[in-house]
């Protein structure tokens, strides 16, 4: 965090690692840039849209630090302007700072430990992971989507229904305090898990592709066969 002091001594602090926001927070960053952000295409704006479109953006700037730094928004308002300028850079090189992450391959597995409980990774192969988890996992977030800020609210369940104990099984109660739980993981946890998840769709996506290919040609090659 980033201890700051401003005005007539007021203290604040902002995030500036992926660790220091939740997926809670994120998905409401997420919400407000959707929210003050329209469908607008570019290619279509006017000085007027252009110049309304730069007073959503610098209205939903201070929404986001207002949220992150729990301040009121006439406080907010009073801030010099070029230290205002400074902190939203502060939030916008973070939120532009991408994460790396390679996936342990073989028979190991990743994990993360919240709240004194060590929880793990399925394998990169998804060897021991049932494909119902796996399509449950997929249900939430295809859900997702269709709402407010978008799949980030869904990660939380998404994590609860994929990532266990060493050990113990799920069940409806153990997913639903699990995901309660998840949503004040740190996001840095959560980008992981983002790139497994969808490395291992992309995977199934592939092989599947592959195997209707391998379906269609064998259908369309039958009818040759007939009478041979």
């Amino acid at each position: 965090m980033i201890n700051l002091t401003i005005g007539d001594n007021i203290k604040c602090s902002l995030p500036n690692e992926w660790k220091e926001l939740t997926i809670t927070d994120y998905a409401k960053i997420v919400s407000l840039i959707e929210e003050y952000n329209k469908s607008e295409d570019l290619r279509e704006f006017d000085d007027i849209k252009t110049l309304e479109s730069n007073l959503e953006n610098i209205k939903c700037n201070r929404e986001i630090f207002k949220y992150l730094t729990k301040l009121d928004t006439k406080t907010i308002n009073q801030i010099d302007l070029k230290q205002m300028e400074n902190m939203i850079q502060i939030i916008t090189e973070l939120l532009s700072n991408k994460t790396t992450y390679v996936m342990p391959g073989g028979d190991k597995r990743d994990r993360f430990t919240f709240k004194n409980k060590t929880y793990l990774f399925p394998y990169a192969n998804m060897s021991e992971t049932k494909f119902g988890d796996y399509i449950e996992a997929e249900q939430v977030g295809v859900a997702g989507t269709k709402l407010k800020s978008g799949r980030f609210g869904s990660f939380a369940e998404q994590i609860a229904i994929l990532c266990k104990e060493d050990g113990v099984e799920n069940t409806e109660q153990i997913i639903a305090v699990k995901k309660k739980l998840f949503e004040k993981l740190p996001m840095d946890i959560c980008w992981k898990f983002i790139f497994f998840l969808s490395k291992q769709t992309q995977i199934l996506k592939n092989n599947s592709l592959q195997y209707s290919k391998m379906v269609t040609d064998q259908l369309i090659g039958t009818p040759t066969k007939i009478g041979i």
